[in-house]
């Protein structure tokens, strides 16, 4: 009787083993992400432009890892932007404080030539009206 339910358990699980190659389960995986292939190519694209003064990329589909500087550019172009950008800062602010003295009827002191030019106009129609008037 031992002997006999052993081989029926044993059976059975010979089966199952078996059943293992037969029976087929989908399964599926959800995630996101893009997966790419690895014949595709990948941009680089720089924030700037200048001249390329470091290079470390020698061939296509080159291994790299994450935070490699792979071309270092010049930034020539970006400081002379950057000087320019202040430059026209401090022109704006001149011209600010110059259209504030102009409102509180301060016409003297004026930083910007726009504004002299415009009061000295100003001045000289006013003269003219008068000397009409008189």
């Amino acid at each position: 009787m031992k002997n006999t339910v052993y081989k029926i358990l044993l059976f059975f699980l010979f089966i199952a083993i078996g059943v293992l190659f037969i029976v087929e389960v989908p399964v599926s995986v959800s995630s996101r992400g893009v997966i790419r292939s690895q014949s595709e190519n990948t941009p680089i694209v720089s924030a700037v432009s200048g001249r390329v003064v470091f290079n470390k990329l020698q061939k296509n589909n080159q291994a790299i890892q994450k935070g490699d500087t792979l071309l270092i550019v010049t930034t020539e172009q970006l400081d002379t932007q950057k000087s320019l950008t202040h430059s026209q800062s401090a022109d704006f602010q001149a011209q600010l404080s110059d259209l504030s003295k102009l409102v509180n009827g301060n016409y003297s002191g004026l930083q910007t030539g726009l504004h002299q030019r415009e009061v000295s106009a100003m001045r000289e129609r006013i003269a003219q009206v008068q000397s009409q008037l008189a």
